[in-house]
């Protein structure tokens, strides 16, 4: 369970940001993450996330009943992807990074650390500025969980 919370299962808590990585989309949505995603803690637990097509460039994100805005908002080469918390008042954004299996079944997702992107960075260019500097840096993202594609 560890591992999960440490990556999306913390969206609604650890959409720390004030503002995305950048204010326009990077690119499209990628079709090939749109679907039902299931990964499974160290408990045994599954845990469960839907993304959807919200329009062009935007995807819906479901998860434990939560809802969620994001978008691709790439920076120094990274697939990031801005995650915009739709639950409470404050809109908070979490940015993470992903990978796709070749096969489309396994999507790796770690979330930025706010150990290299503190909290207190009010603006996406000082954002950028951060993860540019930070790209190679092993602790600019946590560990991570990894999902595999759900057939249901």
């Amino acid at each position: 369970m560890r591992r999960l919370l440490l990556a999306f299962a913390l969206l609604a808590a650890s959409c720390n940001y004030d503002v995305p990585i950048s204010g326009t989309p990077s690119r499209h949505v990628e079709p090939r993450l749109i679907g039902a995603w299931t990964a499974t803690g160290d408990d045994g637990k599954a845990e469960h996330m839907t993304v959807r097509e919200w329009d062009a460039d935007h995807y819906a994100v479901q998860y434990d009943g939560d809802v969620f805005r994001a978008f691709h908002t790439d920076v120094a080469g990274l697939p990031l992807i801005s995650v915009q918390d739709l639950n409470g008042s404050s809109r908070k954004y979490l940015y993470v990074t992903w990978r796709l299996s070749e096969d489309g079944k396994k999507l790796t997702l770690r979330a930025v650390t706010t150990d290299v992107v503190p909290e207190s960075t009010r603006d996406s260019a000082s954002v950028v500025k951060l993860i540019e500097k930070n790209r190679d840096n092993p602790r600019l993202f946590n560990e991570g969980a990894v999902y595999t594609r759900s057939t249901t």
